[in-house]
């Protein structure tokens, strides 16, 4: 009901001159009201109550009013039951009942609202087994409270309740006694506050809180803070010795600068006492934001991280992190080391809709380090390698990193790209950098085609023309010289041109004939020079003991009869290449097919080629300088073989007449079961490659290249084959020869190398898709549903649904190559490993960040592995690293507002390489 209240004291006589009603003198709190015909049945208790026709038509602008009375309507209702006490100003509600007024909502199973007064009083009623029902909700603005008993007074907007529970943001306060000041919803005066006594300021959500900080006093303001006098954090009902004077709990919402507490506090016998995670947060503005944080110990080591996000809706979003590690270290003699390490992360992505001709996107990944005994250091050579332990971090090696953008251009056909490329190996420290790259291509055209077509296509007109041109610079350097002068030294740069042209025709009907002419030109700003210095080096290796034999050096003599000197003459270099060939290919098919039975054909489609290619000598790029002092002969070698792209072969002229042949074998099975078909591919791009050059000196055949892949189990197993041979002959050296193979050897080919690689991922639902099966089942309509075998279950869930993104990795590896000196070397790998989680119930849980066996080395490949436990609003846990030595141990408040109440206990890499 809604009751203007102007009108209300009008209305209300009205409403008991009507009723005729007798009204008690009073109504106890404990039982219910009977006054005769005071009972509103449900069907009016919901109704809203205004002036309308069954009243007296009263002016009120003749009348005067209370200066107490509201300035607004009240709403309110119950589901079962209202009775008016109008003797005493009550109104009694049962059952669902509410109250609303402006912003404030109160509901509850049992309401009183004191007309007179302006007050209104709620508490639960109990349920046919004793429970109370109905527990009080009190929401005001900001303000959302749950009590057991309560009393508002809409005129002073202030409340009192008994037991309450107050919840801001993941912050619960539950009050014994309490008081609550509100500002009515009026913007105006934002004074919202509550003060509590004898209060526990918690995020459990229980109504029994499994922890908090207890304080005898507490005010807190919504939506800014919670401020405590003398205080002491409780764990099950039990006091710690954690005693504070005073403390404030920020309680705003959204982003806001504060404090980030630190991740773990430990005592690291290496670098002593220290903080990991501390730091702070700043919200520069709507788009971004910073957070910094650090590493601190008490011996000297620390580390200091900073992380910016930014996003702009419909133009980009993205993400800076850099890093910077100080770590102080001893060596075994306890002389003092420091190790500086580095990291830079970051991650662009623009918004397709925010320019549909240019695209720029970035992903940095880039680590280093300014020590130069970085590489003998025990806790490795990589930033991630000594910040974290995980097995992805510290097994990783080798890094990348991306920066490109795109620029189409509207009508026409040809688009420019540039950007960065970098990668590095931190196991050895080289940095490759490429930067900056500007590509220019232009698309496919057809120069001679006719705009509109009349009559049949000619011949010239399928003459394609392509072209690019890119302008490259790049870097090779360690990681510690990446800023030096030696960097710009050897700073490599070239533009390159490449224009090609071909043509395909139908010949014979089935064949397919293509000739092709390819040109580049290649511009450099200088060219190797190596000269020979006839001076002999002599270098001293021995070993040589000292005094007291405790430890020795080494010296031995060793002679270079001379050395090769390589320096780089500046100047504008061209070197262009030509080439052009034909090539001739078609399809052959045979299927051989069967009536009856699983198999009912077999296809096997072959793809033959055979061309001529061309390209002529490039001696003018080629120079030749001699080696050594005791051998008068020269090697060639090219005055570009550094240069940044490709150079021209060594090899001579070429006229050489190419070869090749690619098979597919396929096999079609029916399934009497649903009468259908299904098309298996067995083996795919068994294929066979080689040349023969007209015009060589020697050898002419070229090595045979064969090959061959396919897939088992849907594609989860892969199998690669690749082997190459050679038709010439080795003698009993294992150098080659001019004879055959089959004369000088007795055999077809000599194997030269064959590599066999079988590779498996497979997850816990796919295999469960392989072994259990699966049936269709056709339903109503129609339409075929699957139906999988049932597996026990976890609560509501399948163990195997719990499991199903668990993965086994297998791979398996063997590789026999023939050396230089005519003798075959196996290498032989075979390694399976897992990752993933596996919930042995609802609140334990096991996770393997890897764990994995080496066949050939019999030995684990890092294991990684820990458990969880969810303890409610607490969280335990464990991993552990034993190859690496480190392991971590934390019981902590569940991340949130109190996740700086924690236990951690770990061995970080400093400690464990100390004791090693």
């Amino acid at each position: 009901m809604k009751v203007h209240i102007k009108l209300f004291f009008i209305l209300f006589v009205a409403c008991a001159t009507c009723l005729k009603a007798q009204q008690p003198n009073s109504v106890p709190k404990t039982s219910i009201p009977n006054p005769t015909n005071s009972y509103v049945p449900d069907s009016i208790a919901r109704k809203k109550l205004v002036q309308n026709d069954s009243f007296p038509k009263i002016d009120s602008s003749k009348l005067s009013f209370s200066k107490d009375a509201l300035d607004t309507e009240v709403e309110y209702g119950s589901k079962d039951s209202l009775i008016f006490d109008n003797a005493n100003s009550l109104v009694y509600l049962y059952g669902a009942a509410y109250v609303n007024y402006k912003t404030l909502k109160l509901t509850a199973d049992y309401i009183v609202i004191d007309m007179k007064n302006n007050i209104a009083t709620a508490e639960p009623q109990l349920d046919s087994v004793g429970k109370p029902k109905g527990i009080p909700n009190f929401k005001d603005g900001t303000q959302d409270i749950s009590m057991k008993k309560m009393g508002y007074n809409f005129r002073t907007k202030k409340g009192i309740a008994y037991d309450v529970t107050t919840k801001y943001n993941d912050a619960y306060v539950h009050g014994g006694l309490s008081k609550f000041v509100s500002s009515g919803g009026d913007s105006t005066k934002r004074n919202d506050v509550a003060y509590s006594t004898n209060a526990i300021f918690t995020t459990c959500d229980l109504e029994h809180p499994h922890f908090g900080i207890y304080s005898s006093k507490q005010k807190v303001i919504p939506n800014k803070l919670a401020v405590v006098g003398p205080s002491q954090v409780v764990i099950a009902d039990i006091p710690t010795p954690l005693w504070l004077p005073f403390a404030f709990f920020p309680l705003t919402s959204g982003k806001h600068t504060g404090l980030i507490f630190p991740r773990d506090y430990e005592y690291s016998p290496q670098w002593g006492y220290g903080f990991r995670g501390i730091g702070y947060y700043f919200p520069l503005g709507e788009h971004y934001d910073l957070q910094v944080q650090g590493d601190v110990y008490v011996r000297g080591t620390w580390g200091l991280r900073t992380t910016t996000r930014y996003a702009t809706k419909y133009k980009s979003s993205g993400q800076l992190e850099v890093g910077y590690n100080s770590n102080i270290r001893e060596d075994a003699r306890a002389n003092k080391l420091s190790d500086a390490t580095y990291n830079i992360r970051w991650s662009h992505n623009q918004d397709q809709r925010a320019n549909p001709n240019f695209t720029f996107n970035a992903s940095v990944n880039f680590s280093g380090t300014t020590s130069a005994n970085s590489v003998a250091n025990p806790l490795g050579s990589g930033y991630n390698q000594i910040v974290n332990n995980d097995f992805r971090n510290a097994t990783t090696s080798t890094f990348g990193s991306n920066i490109g953008f795109t620029r189409t251009f509207a009508g026409k056909p040809y688009t420019l790209t540039g950007g960065l490329n970098h990668s590095q190996n931190v196991a050895t420290r080289d940095v490759n950098i490429e930067f900056p790259n500007l590509d220019f291509r232009m698309q496919t055209i057809f120069p001679f085609k006719k705009l509109k077509r009349v009559g049949e296509e000619k011949w010239f007109e399928k003459v394609s023309l392509q072209y690019s041109s890119s302008f490259k610079s790049r870097i090779q350097t360690k990681d510690s010289l990446l800023f030096t002068q030696k960097v710009f030294d050897n700073l490599q740069t070239g533009l390159k041109h490449e224009a090609s042209s071909n043509i395909n025709f139908t010949v014979f009907k089935y064949f397919n004939l293509s000739p092709s002419v390819n040109f580049s030109s290649a511009w450099y700003m200088k060219e190797t020079k190596k000269t020979f210095n006839p001076r002999n080096i002599r270098v001293r290796i021995d070993t040589v003991f000292n005094a007291t034999k405790t430890d020795f050096t080494l010296r031995k003599d060793t002679v270079f009869n001379g050395k090769v000197d390589t320096s780089s003459i500046n100047g504008l270099n061209f070197v262009n290449q030509f080439s052009a060939g034909v090539s001739l290919s078609t399809r052959v098919f045979g299927t051989l097919q069967f009536k009856k039975g699983a198999l009912r054909g077999i296809r096997h489609t072959m793809t033959p080629s055979i061309g001529f290619s061309y390209s002529p000598a490039y001696t003018r790029y080629q120079d030749s300088v001699q080696t050594d002092n005791r051998n008068p002969f020269k090697q060639i070698y090219s005055r570009y073989e550094n240069a940044i792209f490709s150079t021209p072969s060594n090899g001579g002229q070429q006229m050489a007449l190419t070869y090749g042949l690619t098979n597919l074998f396929e096999i079609k099975t029916f399934n009497s079961k649903d009468s259908t078909f299904k098309k298996i591919k067995l083996l795919e791009n068994v294929s066979v490659n080689g040349s023969y050059n007209a015009v060589a000196d020697s050898f002419r055949w070229s090595e045979i290249a064969m090959g061959t892949g396919t897939n088992f189990f849907k594609g989860l197993t892969t199998l690669s084959i690749n082997a190459l041979f050679d038709p010439y002959g080795v003698d009993g050296n294992g150098r080659r020869v001019q004879e055959s193979a089959l004369k000088r050897n007795g055999k077809l080919l000599n194997l030269v190398n064959v590599t066999l690689n079988l590779n498996t991922s497979i997850s816990i639902g796919q295999i469960r898709d392989l072994l259990l099966g699966e049936n269709k089942d056709e339903n109503k309509d129609g339409n075929s549903t699957r139906t999988v075998k049932k597996t026990p279950k976890i609560g509501n869930e399948s163990l195997v649904d719990l499991l199903q993104a668990f993965r086994f990795n297998h791979n398996f590896s063997v590789s026999q190559n023939r050396n230089s000196f005519g003798r075959d070397t196996t290498l032989f790998s075979n390694s399976v490993y897992t990752s993933g989680d596996i919930p042995i119930s609802k609140k334990w849980r096991i996770t393997v960040g890897n764990i994995g066996y080496d066949f050939v080395n019999k030995q684990l490949t890092y294991p990684d592995f820990g458990f969880y436990r969810d303890l409610h609003c607490w969280e335990m846990g464990m991993n552990w690293q034993p190859t690496r030595g480190t392991y971590a141990f934390y019981l902590r408040v569940k991340p949130g507002t109190l996740d700086f109440l924690k236990l951690p206990y770990n061995k970080n890499i400093g400690d464990a390489s100390f004791r090693r």
